[in-house]
């Protein structure tokens, strides 16, 4: 007997489901019976239940030496599992409790299997064969976080076991039908979970996985090969919008047109897939229904076409406009390398001969190192094929030499704040060493994007690489760069600050630690690029693949279409094509809606009060979008209950990169170039929790503060020939907000560049010539710079800069409160 739980629902040849709508019970199937494979796939599996459900359906155990499969996104064994031959789960989640899986090798076949695909294990799960013998998991198993299979397998006389993450293995698993079900039960489910704040972690991590086992799918030739890669792009896409705990969370450029069109176009194409399935259904003729799909699939291919173009091209001027930023960071970060290597000489003329500061000079040569390794890592991120390999072959070199000189100091370390920032570095090198591969995966995506427009036929298409995306999504690189220099900080201290008279302040250290410290911010600088990179890229992905899945639309139909033996078949096969390309149109707008929420939260620091269904059809769908178009109308106007703050103007103090002077607190750093051609930097930045215009700041109120228009002056520079200064001032696109309460927040996005210049004979307050006054919330644009951020100004025109002090700044900002 068989039982289809929720919906009537089952696999079909194209690997799709029959049924109308896509939550997460949709996808629910059981099949118990004699002389068939067990199966059980459900969001949420426990043991006691499949064998409950064993019990009941097969009171004679005629079911006993047949196969088992369970398919979930968690899996308790909360009881001694039934002991079937050959066991499959797969589950994002194994839940292991006091119960081994027991492999029953004395059954009709003599010989017992078990194989598991997931990515968690709780609690430590063993495995047991009947004559005593067993193997527990090894405890390192959730350290990797990517889909991993473990098979044991036993008779009489052997028990052998293994884990692997091999993609090919992963593929072999996962290319069950109802295993690639519950893989998009999980991104309905997953979709559901990020509307819910205490769900919103397992949501992400659904997704992780669900893009994880669709690259492996993705990647092996098969039927599933063309859908996994759509799930895989979508899954990815949605992960790095929605991915925010830790990291900031990135917002995307729209203007009001373009997200409403977007949207219509979306809901436009959905209409036209369920119209058409609609008339499939109520047809009494098969075979002019058959007849009818291919043009049912041209008709709404051609819609989807001129929908998807628009992103595309909005997408490609924002990551064009975002690789621009991030070259400009890399020749900061690069220029501030030399900074500080020029310190740490200075710092190291200083240091005396006792035994304990010999060895910091060494670890902090180890320091320098990583410094420069990042450098070269970052640098291999780039377009550039030739610059790119470059750069990876000087990264490598770094690499290993920060480990042999790691491995020769280890011994001679006894320090533990020293050992400590020892292994902080090394932390470091292998969150560098991730953070490469997603800036090397994020350059591949965008030739793989073209690739994909550009194949003429669908096996072209599945033989495209994925670039691998989903990990960055688990990246904190802010953390581990914060964690850094609090430990250079901590072993500095002493040097710093003195210990007594007969120990005082080291020549040099505090100059050191200031330009490590800067260096610390441009690498969490272009970290934070990198991750907003490879988003622009997912999303790149993700348009091409819908784009390239309504192009080779009828191509599969025909192909189905002749695989399959009757007209009945062909009909089914065709609803569940059309099916699933309505699914993908409401992953589409998901991810949409997800851009939307994040562009929200910037504006008002709170998520937009929407819920959004893969189980919805397109009326449903199209009554919440109404009521998200009318958010937007007033989301792009000008604030009601804005009031404005101007500051009166506060001082940052300029210190040379290089310069032997202490530093003070909240100061601005000068940076004069390295190469003829280019131009002098300031950098400096303004946090959330001291800015330097906080007197000017309601005190007690939870409020986001935008800018209006921000003035800059050079006190202490001369003017070029012409009599002017002038400055090209931007943020980096790293954006803190929400001052005198919580939460706060984090936002990445495309940075702001304007010009300021003045005529230093008109005053000291002279009235600038050219305006920094960022464009206001209008049709065009949802986005007001927050003055919490980190600024880099490039001094396009003056004179001698040898008598510059300070840089004079005063703002006029938007102040909306909160609560």
């Amino acid at each position: 007997m068989s039982e289809s739980l929720s919906a009537p629902v089952a696999p079909t040849a194209a690997g799709a489901l029959v049924g109308t709508t896509a939550s997460a019970a949709t996808y629910d199937f059981v099949q118990i019976a004699p002389e068939q494979d067990l199966i059980v796939a459900r969001m949420h599996v426990k043991a006691s239940e499949v064998n409950k459900l064993l019990r009941e359906r097969d009171p004679r155990g005629l079911a006993r030496d047949s196969f088992l499969y369970v398919c979930a996104d968690t899996f308790v064994l909360d009881d001694q599992f039934f002991d079937a031959p050959m066991i499959t789960i797969v589950a994002r989640v194994v839940e292991a409790g006091s119960f081994p899986f027991v492999m029953p090798e004395d059954n009709a076949l003599h010989m017992a299997g078990l194989q598991i695909l997931t990515q968690e294990i709780r609690g430590g799960l063993t495995v047991a064969a009947s004559s005593n013998r067993e193997w527990t998991v090894p405890t390192t198993f959730n350290a990797a976080q990517v889909p991993q299979v473990i098979v044991c397998a036993a008779d009489a006389t052997l028990f052998k076991h293994e884990v692997s993450a091999a993609a090919a293995q992963v593929a072999e698993v996962a290319r069950n039908p109802h295993v690639w079900n519950i893989l998009k039960a999980e991104f309905a489910a997953a979709s559901e979970w990020l509307d819910v704040p205490a769900q919103r972690a397992a949501g992400l991590a659904a997704l992780h996985w669900v893009a994880l086992c669709t690259r492996a799918l993705a990647a092996e030739p098969g039927p599933l090969a063309a859908e996994a890669s759509q799930l895989n792009y979508q899954a990815a896409a949605l992960l790095l919008l929605a991915s925010g705990a830790g990291t900031a969370r990135y917002v995307p450029v729209w203007s009001e047109e373009y997200l409403k069109t977007r949207i219509n176009q979306l809901l436009a194409v959905l209409q036209g897939y369920e119209n058409k399935i609609q008339g499939l259904e109520i047809r009494t003729d098969v075979q002019q229904a058959v007849e009818s799909v291919a043009q049912a699939l041209r008709d709404v291919a051609g819609a989807d076409e001129r929908a998807l173009a628009t992103s595309a091209q909005l997408n490609e001027q924002e990551t064009a406009a975002t690789w621009k930023q991030y070259h400009e960071l890399l020749w900061t970060y690069e220029t501030q390398t030399h900074a500080v290597r020029l310190a740490f000489l200075v710092f190291k003329g200083g240091l005396d001969h006792a035994a304990t500061l010999k060895t910091l000079g060494a670890v902090l040569q180890i320091v320098n190192l990583a410094g420069q390794m990042a450098g070269a890592y970052f640098g291999a991120g780039v377009p550039d094929p030739k610059a790119a390999q470059a750069a990876a072959g000087a990264a490598k070199s770094e690499a290993a030499q920060v480990v042999i000189t790691a491995q020769s100091l280890e011994k001679m370390v006894l320090d533990a704040i020293k050992k400590e920032l020892l292994e902080r570095v090394m932390k470091l090198k292998a969150s560098l060493e991730k953070m490469a591969k997603i800036a090397a995966a994020a350059a591949e995506a965008g030739k793989k994007a073209v690739q994909i427009a550009n194949a003429q036929k669908m096996e072209a298409r599945s033989t495209v690489a994925l670039p691998d995306l989903a990990d960055m999504a688990t990246l904190d690189p802010e953390l581990d760069w914060n964690l850094f220099i609090t430990q250079a900080e901590l072993a500095l201290r002493e040097s710093i600050n003195g210990n007594g008279e007969t120990n005082p302040p080291v020549s040099g250290a505090k100059e050191y630690y200031l330009s490590l410290y800067a260096l610390a911010e441009y690498g969490k600088a272009l970290s934070r690029k990198t991750v907003a990179l490879a988003r622009l890229q997912a999303r790149a992905l993700e348009i091409e693949a819908q784009r390239a899945a309504s192009r080779f639309a009828l191509e599969r139909w025909e192909r189905l279409r002749a695989e399959a033996k009757t007209a009945e078949e062909q009909l089914s096969l065709g609803k569940s094509l059309l099916q699933e390309a309505a699914l993908n149109t409401k992953r589409s707008l998901l991810v949409m809606a997800e851009g939307y929420r994040a562009a929200y939260a910037y504006n008002n620091l709170t998520d937009p009060p929407m819920r959004l269904r893969l189980s919805m059809d397109y009326n449903a769908l199209n009554q919440e979008f109404t009521s998200i178009k009318q958010d937007i109308a007033q989301f792009f106007a000008a604030p009601r209950l804005a009031q404005e703050v101007d500051t009166g103007y506060f001082e940052l103090p300029v210190v040379r990169a290089s310069s032997a002077q202490p530093a003070p607190a909240g100061h601005a750093v000068l940076t004069l170039p390295a190469a003829a051609g280019a131009k002098p930097l300031l950098s400096w930045s303004m946090p959330l929790d001291q800015p330097p215009f906080r007197a000017w700041l309601s005190p007690g109120q939870y409020s986001a503060y935008f800018i209006e228009e921000a003035w800059f002056y050079l006190d202490g520079a001369l003017p070029n020939a012409d009599g002017l200064i002038g400055l090209r001032v931007a943020t980096t696109g790293n954006y803190q907000n929400g001052y005198g309460g919580q939460p706060s927040a984090q936002f990445s996005a495309q940075g702001l560049g304007l010009n300021f210049g003045y005529a230093p004979a008109q005053g000291r307050d002279a009235a600038p010539f050219t305006h920094w006054r960022p464009a206001g919330r209008s049709k065009d644009n949802y986005m007001r710079p927050s003055p919490f951020a980190t600024w880099l100004a490039t001094i396009e025109q003056a004179g001698d800069l040898s008598g510059l002090h300070t840089l004079r700044i005063k703002l006029k900002l938007l102040r909306q409160d909160l609560a």
